[in-house]
């Protein structure tokens, strides 16, 4: 916390000198440029904060409209119960597949885990440490698991969101069944980009101890 607190007053002090260094566009108005940023952890948050926010602020989204798809109607509502059995079949049909892909995917992400690990602890990105095998080991595990989260989340939303839009198509018009499909497919979207955003910046910002800027970006 107290290196988190350093740092942070760090940046601001250097944001600060750099405002007052005066250079400047034709206008004479500052120009922080960020080589003036000799502190490569500074450097590293200036530039990864702005992600990390746009992700969380991405899965804030997802999280209200996968609520306000789960409100809308279904079958039981418009007394058509045969719909959500079609649905759930559906449904079920796609989390086993899911299941049945994932299983073939963790031997796949355990070999090249392994070889990545091998690889990176024999030529290291630095010589004088011996942990970048499992850093890079660590980043593709990390990678492996959001991947296989969003492809989850995605089957789950777009699979909650079919019954609803034939729903909504069949109480209302084509343009309501819209509204909710895109409801859906946007709550599946922006799973995958905050989860990325998130993922890659929290990566990247694990891996920057005692590493350059470029080194770090080596490992994700």
């Amino acid at each position: 916390m107290a290196r988190l607190c350093g740092l942070a007053a760090a940046t601001a002090g250097l944001l600060t000198h750099a405002a007052a260094a005066k250079t400047a566009k034709d206008d004479g108005t500052p120009v922080l440029k960020i080589n003036d940023i000799t502190d490569d952890m500074a450097r590293l948050v200036i530039c990864a904060v702005p992600l990390l926010i746009m992700g969380i602020f991405s899965l804030i989204f997802v999280a209200v409209i996968t609520s306000m798809l789960r409100k809308k109607p279904v079958g039981k509502d418009i007394d058509s119960a045969r719909l959500d059995y079609l649905a759930g079949k559906v449904k079920t049909g796609s989390i086993a597949f899911l299941k049945e892909e994932y299983k073939f995917l963790a031997g796949y992400v355990c070999v090249w885990a392994i070889v990545l690990l091998i690889v990176f602890s024999v030529k290291k990105i630095e010589e004088k440490d011996d942990t970048d095998g499992v850093r890079c080991c660590a980043c593709f595990i990390v990678g492996a698991l959001l991947s296989g989260s969003a492809g989850w989340f995605g089957m789950t939303v777009a699979t909650d969101g079919n019954v609803r839009t034939t729903v909504a198509c069949a109480t209302g018009s084509l343009n309501d069944g819209l509204r909710v499909a895109f409801m859906a497919g946007s709550a599946m979207g922006f799973g995958v980009v905050g989860l990325a955003s998130v993922g890659f910046t929290v990566m990247v910002m694990c891996m920057a101890p005692n590493r350059q800027q470029y080194q770090a970006m080596e490992y994700v």
